[in-house]
């Protein structure tokens, strides 16, 4: 038990400190679309869409209603 746990601890800070590094460069032949940091290049209501913590995130509330779809393009 005490080896799953310390296995699973390491594989959990390996997993983290990746994670860490940010946005990698896009593989060839692909165009990164999302630069991570904002919404640079993307058109959507900024009421709804916004970047939190490195991703792209659509949010309504009360205040904020929508009447239909909405899209961030």
């Amino acid at each position: 038990m005490i080896r799953c746990l310390t296995l699973l601890a390491v594989i959990s800070f390996a997993v983290h400190a990746l994670a860490a590094d940010g946005p990698k460069a896009a593989p060839a032949g692909m165009t990164r679309i999302f630069n991570g940091t904002d919404l640079t290049g993307w058109d959507g209501d900024p009421r709804l869409w916004s970047v939190k913590d490195g991703a792209i995130r659509g949010e309504t509330t009360p205040e904020k209603p929508v009447n239909g779809n909405t899209f961030l393009i």
